[in-house]
């Protein structure tokens, strides 16, 4: 499912990239795409011009995932958009 919203990500569908990122964590809150698909719904946020809820979701990778990769590219972002 993951592998899916990244290519409707790339195929820059980022309404229907979102959704899917969604529900991969919805669905898989412990799997292991759970950080990176919060981390491309941020990235969906930002495609579509809404800085509110990226940082709200790039916050939610810092809380859930904090010593991730995943984390240090959402704090770059984070940072980014200050």
């Amino acid at each position: 499912m993951y592998w899916l919203g990244e290519s409707l990500y790339d195929m820059k569908q980022y309404r229907r990239a979102l959704k899917i990122f969604r529900r991969v964590v919805e669905e898989y809150p412990t799997g292991n795409k759970a950080a990176d698909a919060l981390l491309k719904m941020a990235y969906s946020y930002l495609q579509l011009q809404d800085k509110a809820n990226a940082r709200t979701v790039l916050a939610q990778v810092l809380e859930i995932f904090p010593q991730s990769r995943v984390a240090q590219l959402a704090s770059k972002t984070l940072a980014e958009l200050q």
